[in-house]
């Protein structure tokens, strides 16, 4: 009988690791690109990349105390974007050389203020795949990291050639977890309940 329940219980961590992992990797941003490049561009979906998750976060520090107005993120007036001077630091902190980022895509977008909390994510969406659609819906991109904060979303689009494909030297060990979501939350909750009525 203790074997069975120990068996259960490696059965059950086993599988509450799974969700946690499914959820962590899921990201509303990405899920809404990807739907419009499988049902409307016809191209594949983009799946997550960690170097360019890592550079993503590094891009939303700059942007986040940055104001959203009408001429910042996707609505940048030409000639007027900004400059990253910690550039070079950002790339070394993410283990990644300047050939492997040459052909990727940086796209930082901000919803304003006054837009409610919980439609954040399919503004960011509908800003993506109309101020950038060409961009959002080209089959030479086919990964990203996706990185958002309090107003800003910064979505880095990745290559799979070796000058686009935000490789990391260390083989992807260097990788940002996202934050915990609602649903990430609820999870943990649902295992350690779980794993406390069978032990």
């Amino acid at each position: 009988m203790a074997l069975f329940l120990i068996v259960v219980s490696a059965s059950t961590a086993f599988f509450c690791l799974f969700l946690l992992a499914s959820a962590a990797t899921s990201d509303p941003v990405l899920d809404g690109i990807n739907k419009y490049r499988t049902e409307i561009a016809g191209v594949g979906a983009l799946t997550m990349n960690p170097g360019a998750s890592c550079m993503a976060e590094k891009f939303l520090q700059r942007y986040e105390n940055t104001p959203c107005t009408n001429s910042t993120g996707l609505d940048t007036i030409p000639g007027e974007e900004p400059n990253y001077p910690d550039y070079p630091s950002w790339l070394s902190e993410c283990d990644i050389t300047t050939d492997r980022v040459k052909d990727g895509r940086v796209l930082p977008d901000c919803v304003p203020a006054g837009v409610d909390s919980n439609s954040f994510a399919s503004v960011a969406v509908q800003n993506y795949t109309q101020s950038a659609n060409e961009t959002i819906s080209s089959p030479e991109y086919t990964s990203a990291g996706v990185a958002s904060g309090k107003n800003w979303y910064v979505v880095v689009l990745a290559t799979n050639t070796s000058s686009g494909d935000y490789f990391q030297q260390s083989g992807s060990l260097v990788s940002v977890w996202p934050a915990p979501t609602a649903i990430t939350i609820a999870f943990a909750v649902l295992c350690t309940l779980l794993s406390g009525s069978i032990i």
